[in-house]
């Protein structure tokens, strides 16, 4: 098991540079609330914060942060990662069994409410 705990390790220490507390579903499972570092990469660019009001440029935001952590995790471990991008954490785990291995689903609904933006968006690794 030590080999695994060390991937494990490899593999948390990417999802952390994102979401320092990011949810552990175990050794290589995680959640992680993508909202900060969306607005993060939006003020970085001058682009508009008001995307809590606009959720498909909102998940694609998210959608481009869950691939770039899957290819860091690539990149350092070798191992593939499937993600789930979501309003919530349970939708977020479901839809990152929608295209394994090796890739992502986000799921696009079509009502949502932006007063519940610190709970999402989410990603499931």
């Amino acid at each position: 098991y030590k080999r695994y705990d060390e991937e494990s390790d490899d593999f948390k220490s990417v999802v952390r540079e994102v979401d320092p507390n990011f949810q552990s579903w175990g050794l290589d499972e995680t959640s992680i609330n993508l909202l900060p570092q969306i607005l993060l990469n939006r003020a970085k660019r001058g682009a508009s914060l008001d995307v809590l009001y606009n959720l498909p440029e909102f998940l694609e935001e998210g959608s481009n942060i869950v691939a770039d952590i899957r290819a860091k995790i690539k990149a350092k471990t070798s191992l593939t990662a499937s993600g789930g991008i979501a309003v919530s954490r349970s939708i977020a785990k479901i839809m990152s069994n929608r295209n394994k291995p090796n890739g992502q689903f986000t799921n696009v609904i079509s009502k949502w409410n932006p007063t519940q933006a610190s709970e999402c968006v989410v990603g499931h690794i």
